[in-house]
């Protein structure tokens, strides 16, 4: 049967008809790119907040370093967690651009010449340029297969600190812009906590410069006490490792030991140095210089936590001793502390007047003062350290007045730190 002509109106609707799905299959096209835009949005939104996270905590954990060496550790940990290379590295050069240190992920301090020609490649191409963008040198090894050697500088108002390399494994892609985004940013933040370290460390060098000279100057007024503050304070921090006082403890007690005597240059020379024993009216005359001392450091915000060290070592646990007498636990722990180290120095150095009591003596005498002039608690701490280690201690402090009279100052904290073992049982308070 013959199909009937198409009319003008059927001709017109089937136009219509095809014109609209064409519409709707337009639309539907603009609805899928819509949500895949809209995936992709939300993905970037989740990323970048994810970055947010992970670069706050890793801020957050730089600005809580106090060593130069924590902040590059941490650095190639958290470069390491982003990238899941196999290998890094932190060169740092001099003001000329010439390899000072090198921090890598084991913890040891490689030679330049023992990394890998790639490495040291790329290290000289950052700091002779100091590209913007990331180096990369791809590497084939027969043992390991192909390799990426990332490298990008850590900088500091237009000075290279540092060059970061790394050694991607095999198949990785070396230059996701994501992944070197983060690196760069953390590397941003590295270089913030590196200068709030330094300068850290430049003040605490300038405080400690301070404590010497302040230590120098006490004992050039009183030739008879050589090595005293020296000693006392070596003898403090023994006593309170032992005692299990914390870090922060023992240094107040560097700082305090070596000034606890600082009043002592307000004493007129006459009876600073007199060669023979004082009597009622220049002991009197000498007891003010521990308020003296405490007036010169209390309003040193670094000192000021040494300074009732340096107020109440002459206090006795009865209340009979100067300048406030305080007694029992209103003195202050630390110079509980300081009390015997001072006494036990006083008692076992040689005067022009006396020879110095022997060690088992001046033992006796700290024994048989217990709960009278020293706390009981801290004297049987004291007297259950070994001969061996008290006589180890004076040769300690030996090298740190050695160190004193070159005015190495970083010598001098450094020796002070004694190897002696803490007490982890609990400490005294």
């Amino acid at each position: 049967m013959d199909r009937p002509e198409p009319t003008a109106d059927n001709l017109v609707c089937s136009a219509q008809n095809e014109s609209l799905d064409q519409q709707v299959e337009a639309l539907v096209k603009q609805v899928n790119s819509l949500e895949t835009q809209r995936d992709d949005v939300v993905r970037a939104n989740i990323n970048y907040l994810r970055e947010l996270a992970q670069l706050n905590r890793v801020a957050d954990m730089l600005t809580q370093h106090r060593s130069y060496k924590q902040v590059m550790g941490d650095l190639l940990e958290e470069v390491k967690t982003l990238t899941h290379a196999k290998r890094i590295w932190l060169i740092e050069p001099n003001s000329k651009s010439e390899i000072r240190d090198i921090y890598s992920l084991d913890e040891s301090q490689p030679a330049y010449e023992s990394l890998p020609l790639e490495v040291q490649d790329l290290a000289q191409r950052v700091l002779e340029v100091n590209p913007d963008q990331p180096l990369v040198m791809p590497h084939y090894d027969p043992t390991k297969g192909d390799e990426h050697f990332v490298a990008m500088s850590m900088c500091s108002d237009h000075y290279v600190m540092g060059v970061l390399c790394y050694c991607l494994p095999e198949n990785t892609n070396a230059v996701d812009s994501q992944q070197i985004r983060l690196v760069q940013s953390l590397l941003h933040h590295t270089t913030l906590a590196c200068e709030n370290v330094r300068l850290l460390e430049t003040l605490s060098n300038m405080i400690v410069d301070v404590v010497v000279a302040m230590a120098l100057a006490i004992e050039s007024r009183d030739p008879y006490t050589g090595g005293h503050v020296e000693r006392v304070t070596a003898y403090s921090m023994m006593l309170a490792r032992h005692a299990g006082l914390d870090r922060s403890d023992l240094a107040t007690l560097r700082i305090g030991g070596l000034l606890h005597d600082i009043g002592k240059i307000a004493v007129p020379d006459a009876i600073l140095r007199k060669p023979l024993p004082l009597t009622k009216d220049e002991f009197d005359q000498m007891k003010p210089h521990p308020v003296v001392g405490h007036q010169i450091i209390a309003h040193i915000p670094q000192l000021a936590k040494a300074a009732p060290i340096v107020r109440w070592h002459h206090e006795r646990i009865d209340g009979k001793g100067y300048p406030d007498g305080l007694g029992g636990d209103d003195i202050p722990l630390l110079s509980r502390v300081a009390a015997i180290a001072d006494t036990y120095d006083a008692m076992t150095s040689d005067r022009p007047y006396r020879r110095g009591l022997d060690m088992n003596v001046a033992r006796e005498e700290i024994h048989r003062c217990a709960g009278t002039q020293f706390d009981p608690e801290l004297a049987e701490v004291f007297l259950s350290i070994p001969d061996d280690e008290l006589l180890q201690t004076v040769a300690s402090a030996s090298r740190v007045r050695d160190a004193k009279r070159r005015m190495d100052s970083v010598a001098l904290l450094d020796t002070l730190d004694l190897d002696f073992p803490v007490n982890t049982a609990g400490g005294i308070r």
